[in-house]
């Protein structure tokens, strides 16, 4: 909430974060973080309409839970043409975990 009363006060903004949003529905983080974004009229890059862009993974080997942790949101005055993760981490021949994989969007501004 923090977040978005700071968002509310700008006339344009970009707020990229790592929110830890896990989608799991018994902790409601839909609509504890999202919806409030969403009735505001701002753009979401990542879980809009509850269409999840996985961007993170903790595991190891990769084989692991993915959540969309991540996102882009912008003002209302800042369209999201497209939005997607680079998966080059997941075909690399580094053995670590992928922890979070890079979160892309393209936007235009009005």
């Amino acid at each position: 909430m923090e977040l978005l009363n700071v968002c509310k006060k700008e006339e344009y903004f970009i707020l990229i974060a790592d929110f830890n949003f896990v989608t799991t529905e018994s902790q409601n983080e839909y609509e504890l973080i999202a919806k409030p974004f969403i009735e505001q009229g701002y753009n979401l890059a990542n879980w809009k309409d509850k269409n999840y862009i996985m961007t993170w993974s903790g595991s190891a080997d990769r084989s692991g839970e993915w959540h969309p942790t991540d996102n882009i949101i912008t003002s209302s005055n800042i369209d999201i043409v497209t939005s997607f993760v680079d998966e080059t981490k997941l075909n690399d021949d580094i053995i670590e975990a992928v922890d979070h994989l890079p979160f892309i969007s393209y936007l235009k501004v009005n």
